[in-house]
Formats: structure tokens, sequence, C-alpha cells
């Protein structure tokens, strides 16, 4: 057997604050494969979302498992699960693998070029995998050592192991669905025979142990399922017209199934069996979708969840199928895109696939807003805006307004018929610009009263605006995404009334960072671009090559930017001229941000992905003094001291080096890392937030190029 050559990164963890970490409950996009060990903890993958989410109250909620350690895992297509030890595989040949319930995890790197499609685990250490590459030739591997290690053990033609179905009953016998014909192997997979050659498509194959098996043969117009117990020597029909999911047994005779059946509403159904599968009773269950491809995870014969790749669809049992709860988030697939917060607590957010969710407690947990869902009838979201007191939520139909935070909802005056609206920058409750496209146009009006009437400022033939936003009053640009004409940038300095034309590339976002600074991200593989100048000056800032989505500063240097590279986020503390990684703890594309002055941040996206951060996103919030170069490194004693949960500290450094500074609790446990970079000679302040750490007695010590510089004591006191 070939050996495949591996790398092994072993996750080293201490306890420390997050920098960015998730809120959202649960997946709003697919969920591809679902594993409980009890009746309470669960896992599943949601690959809109790129991440594994956990359950501890039986289903009720799900939390994500940030995997900052690891960047680039895209794709998850399996997962498997024994007790607290997870394994789940994606593209590029990529495997994770906890041995704690998700705490911590590995990463085992095979081939790049192989997407690792599937895998099983046949005993504590034994594992099959399946590999594909872009011909679709398929490599079976085994792992004896719970994954460390991977050794090729059959290597498949061209589309011969169809979708990488195959499934080992024990570490010898397994079955192996190719297009038309099935394969078994009886010498744990160094050998295939073909069992059965069929005219039409073989689809899905499911052994209760290695006599006892179903085979689902699939037309557009008909499903039918054959039972064997022969170990597939023989078949008999068993159903028709099914198209099933997943078959699940865990004692001889009771078993279940979910799917779809064929008839004229292909409706997702369940089915359940108390005759070893001799017959099929379906369970009249009014799905919300069909139930293709997803999976279901068995506690016993009464409690059972079922999911589908397709809205976030999540259901349970707890009578083995008479009833169902439904867990499903709302869809939330096509990301989330803008969120503003009303005050320290309330905030909202919404995107692309019309939900408004919204927060009460500074955005530790989020909700849909119901009184929004009835008014707005899930009318995509283009914009969320708190100003005064006020809530305003652009849909692509209509802008909806709020006085009382979020209670009730009135939809502004309709005065624009037939008119999509892209976007809105509403200077006060009253006062707004508004952007739509009516026709071959974009017009730019401006209402005084809440759009009971409207004037309208600016016209043009380019209708792929992109958003509108104001510094203050009088300064303001609106953007444009056009790869077919140079003008995608307009800019307004006396409140809209007139507005002048600069050559941009198309533009996603745009972030006015204060008076003179501004920056431009560009969804077409332009990059980011920066003015000092108010815009009438443009120079391109070195960035990876990648659609470039959302951008927002923290303050006049350090900034955030996402983009669609394997890696997805990137910060800055230079105004934009370098940029490094910063793995917030999955790849979901990410469409918007938002940062208050405390150092409180969220960052939202694909899939319903909401992340949060109360130190400016790990950055530590690092402010240098300007015309201050000092004549010795030093560390200054925080202030305030104590303090409640923010606190800034100086320091000094006297020629560039690499500084670091880190937090100690009384006993010398590490508790968070404040500065680890290279910095040139400066005075420099950072704000330290304490929001998720106890009070106490705490130490911070500063080291240049290794040396201790000095150390100091704070208190935390709540």
């Amino acid at each position: 057997m070939k050996r495949i050559t591996l790398i092994l990164f072993l996750m080293v963890s201490s306890y420390s604050i997050a920098q960015w970490y998730s809120v959202e409950d649960g997946t709003g996009g697919d969920i591809r494969g679902i594993k409980f060990k009890n009746a309470n903890t669960g896992w599943y993958i949601g690959n809109y979302a790129q991440n594994i989410y956990k359950t501890t109250n039986a289903g009720l909620n799900w939390f994500s498992l940030d995997i900052t350690n690891i960047d680039s895992l895209q794709n998850l297509h399996g997962l498997e699960t024994r007790g607290d030890t997870l394994f789940v595989c994606s593209d590029y040949g990529r495997l994770i693998r906890s041995t704690n319930g998700g705490i911590n995890w590995d990463l085992i790197n095979l081939n790049r070029r192989y997407i690792f499609e599937k895998i099983q685990l046949i005993a504590p250490n034994i594992l099959y995998g399946i590999l594909s590459d872009s011909i679709s030739h398929y490599t079976l591997i085994k792992s004896i050592d719970c994954g460390i290690n991977w050794m090729n053990v059959y290597d498949f033609g061209a589309y011969e192991n169809n979708l990488a179905k195959f499934q080992f009953v024990n570490e010898m016998i397994g079955y192996s669905v190719g297009y038309r014909k099935l394969l078994k192997t009886t010498n744990g997979g160094n050998n295939w025979y073909t069992i059965l050659l069929d005219s039409i498509q073989l689809n899905y194959i499911y052994f209760y142990n290695s006599n006892t098996g179903w085979l689902h043969r699939y037309t557009s117009a008909n499903g039918t399922l054959y039972k064997t117990s022969n170990g597939g020597t023989n078949w008999i029909l068993n159903s028709s017209l099914v198209y099933p999911t997943r078959i699940s047994f865990i004692e001889t005779m009771q078993g279940f199934m979910v799917g779809t059946t064929f008839d004229s509403n292909y409706r997702g159904t369940f089915w359940k069996t108390s005759n070893g599968g001799n017959n099929w009773q379906p369970i009249n269950y009014n799905f919300k979708y069909q139930m293709y491809a997803g999976d279901m995870a068995q506690i016993d014969n009464q409690i059972l969840y079922v999911t589908a790749q397709q809205n976030s669809s999540l259901f349970k049992t707890t009578n083995s199928g008479d009833n169902w709860i439904d867990l499903s988030r709302d869809s939330l697939f096509g990301g989330l895109k803008s969120i503003s917060f009303l005050n320290d607590n309330i905030g909202f957010t919404g995107g692309y696939n019309g939900v408004l969710m919204q927060t009460a407690n500074s955005g530790f947990n989020w909700s849909k807003s119901l009184s929004y869902r009835e008014i707005s009838l899930n009318d995509r979201i283009e914009k969320v805006q708190c100003i005064d007191n006020t809530v305003f939520v652009t849909g692509d139909r209509a802008i909806y307004k709020s006085t009382n935070s979020g209670i009730n909802w009135v939809k502004l005056p309709d005065n624009l018929s037939n008119s999509h609206y892209t976007s809105s920058h509403f200077l006060n409750s009253n006062t707004g610009l508004i952007v739509y496209v009516n026709g071959i146009n974009t017009h730019l009006v401006k209402t005084t009263n809440s759009g009971i009437n409207y004037t309208e400022k600016f016209t043009t033939a380019n209708t792929m605006n992109t958003g509108i936003s104001f510094r203050d009053s009088n300064y303001g640009y609106i953007s444009f995404d056009n790869i077919f004409t140079s003008i995608n940038l307009y800019r307004t300095t006396d409140g809209g009334e007139n507005w002048q034309g600069h050559n941009t590339r198309s533009i996603y976002s745009i972030c006015i960072n204060n008076d003179s600074d501004v920056y431009l991200a560009s969804d077409n593989y332009s990059g980011i671009l920066r003015s000092t100048n108010r815009g009438d000056n443009w120079v391109a800032l070195n960035t990876v090559n990648a659609n470039w989505f959302a951008i927002n500063f923290v303050n006049d240097k350090i900034g955030f930017a996402t983009c669609d590279a394997s890696s997805k986020m990137y910060y800055t503390t230079n105004k934009g001229t370098t940029w490094k990684v910063k793995n917030p703890g999955s790849t979901a594309d990410i469409y918007g941000m938002y940062f208050n002055k405390q150092g409180l941040g969220f960052a939202v996206g694909r899939g319903g992905k909401i992340y949060r951060t109360t130190n400016n996103g790990g950055t530590t919030g690092i402010i240098q003094e300007e015309y201050v170069i000092p004549s010795k490194y030093s560390l200054s004693q925080n202030y305030p001291n104590p303090f409640n949960s923010i606190t800034r500290i100086k320091f000094n450094v006297a020629r560039l080096s690499d500084i670091k500074i880190v937090v100690y609790d009384i006993l010398g446990k590490e508790i968070t890392t404040l500065v680890n970079e290279k910095l040139n000679s400066g005075t420099y302040n950072i704000i330290f937030n304490g929001d998720n750490i106890s009070s106490g007695i705490y130490f911070y010590f500063m080291n240049a190029n290794g040396k201790l510089i000095q150390t100091k004591k704070m208190i935390i006191l709540k």
C-alpha cells in the first residue's frame, strides 16, 4: 500500500480571551452532517458558515466551535464522531480532529489537490476516507492511528466511485456505490469486485450488518429501494417512489428513513419500520423542504434528528417520528450584510434573505424580529442604520422605520413606484438620502420628512449601486460596482446638492474613516484603495488578489477588511500600508462590520455568521502618539486602576523591536497577549478590555526583543 506524506499541526492551547468569537445560534445555511454522543450533546457542520456547531441542551441551542488556529478550512464535507473525538474533512485534502469535544483541534494535511469527500470511523483508531480530484478520480484511504497517518488502499477509476458513497460494516467488509454498479470488498478495501451491474443510476447504500442492507436506484421519474439479506448477492424490491437520504437502525427490527417522496409535491418524508425494513410506513409530516442530501442522528428508537442541505433545515422527534419539533434557524444562506447599534445593548443586522436579527444584550444573543417580518414579508435587506433613537431598514422594495427599539415598524410612504432601493443614509430621524433604481437609471433623492416628500438630487445610468455614506451632513459618497465603467464613485461636499464623479475601480463598500482618510474595497479582484485627501487622489494598497467586501476602521490607524481569499479577514495597524491575516474562527465570507469607541465590534456574513469582539478584534487598539521618540523602553501603570472593564496602558519603544505585552493572573496563568509584533520607535497607548475575566489582581509584562523590560500590577473590580 502506498503511504501518503502528511503534515500534522498540533494546537498548543492556553486560556485566553477570544479576539473574535461567534454568537449566532446555529447556522443559517446548509447542514451537511449531524452526530450525537448522548441525548444532550451533539455536533453538526454548516457549509455556508464554514463552521462546526455544538449543542449541550438537546438541540435547543447551537454554538459555533471557532477554530482560530487553523486557517482556510473551506467546504466541510463529512463529520464523524465517537464520544468526544471528532473528525471533519474538507477541501484541499484537509482533516481536522478534536479529542475533547471541539475545544482544541489538530490539522492533518493530505495532498492539496484532493477533496476529502467522506470519512468513516470503524473502530477507536481505524478510519476509512475517500479523496477525489478535479477529474472525479476517487481514492480510498485508511488510517490505523486515529487519523494521524494515512495510506492509499485502492484507486477507483474516474466516476467509478460516484460521489464518495461507500460504507464499511467492519474493518474488512465494505460496499461502494458506483454510477451504475455496486462494489464489495472483503479484505479491507485492497480488492473490490462487482456484485451488481445496473442500467440506471445507483444513488445510496446502507448496510445494518454484513448481510442486511438497502440500495436505492434512481431515475428522474422514480426511485426504488431494494433490500438484501445475503450481503448483496440478491436484492428484493422494497419500496417505490422514494429518494432516501439516510437510513438508520440501532437494533434489528426497528429502523428509520428520511428523504423525499416522488409524487407531485416532491415532499420531504420520514418513514419507519418495525419489521426489519421489509415494509416502510411514511409519517405524514409537512417538512418545509425536500429532504435531499441531509443527515440523520439516532439517539434511540424515540429520539432522532434529521437535517437537509436546504435552508438550515433541522428537525427533532421524541416519539419515533410521530411528531416533530422544528429547530431550523431562519434561512440565512445568502448572508447578513449590514449591522448597526442603537445603543450599547440594542442592535440589528440583516441581509440578502430578508431576515432582520436583533439583540438586546450587547450582541451576546440574537433573535429574529417577528414584528419586522410581519410588515416586510422578507424583503431583502440592503442596509440597517441606527441614528437618533431611530432604526431604519432599507429593503429591496421599501424602507422601514422604528422609533421604539424595533418593537413596532412603519413603512415609509412609497412615493417611488416600481423602484428597487439599493442603499440609503439618514442624517437624522427625518432627513435622509435614498438611492433607488427605476428602469435603466439610478436616482438619488432626499427627504426631510421621513419619505412624505422627495427631492431628486442626482441621476446616473450606472445601475450597480453598492452604497451611500456620509461623514457629516455635507461630505459623502455614492459608490458603484460596475466593471464596464470607469466612474464608480461620486462625491458631494454640500449635502448632496451637487456630485462630482471620480475614476475608480468597481466598489463593494466604502469607509470614511476621518475628515481626510477614505477607503474603498473592490470585489472584482481590484484590492483596496486609499485616499488621504477626501478622494481627490487614490492609491492602491498592497493586498492579496481577491474580491474584497467589508472595510471598517477602529481608529485612524487600525482597521479590518474582509475578502473571499482562503484567509477571510485581514487587519492593518498603519492605515492600510500593510495587512495581516486575522483568523476569526471560520472561513465564512464577511459582508458587514461595526465598531463602537469602547472596543465592541461585530462582523456578519454568509450563512448568518455573527462574530463579536470586545477588544477591537484582537488588535487591542495600539495607538502611536505622533512626533514622540523616547530615549528608552518603559511600561507605564495602567489608567484607571483599579478599573471595571476598560483601561489604558502606555509604553515606550526606544528603537525598532519585537514587542510583547502579556497579561497573567495571580497564579501565573497566561490570560491574554495584548501586543506581539514589531514596532518602530515611539510612544504607544493600548486599550485593554477585561469584560470576559473575573475580578482580581493581574500582572502585565513587557518584553523587547525577548528581554523583560518591566512588570506592572492591575486590579479589576466588578
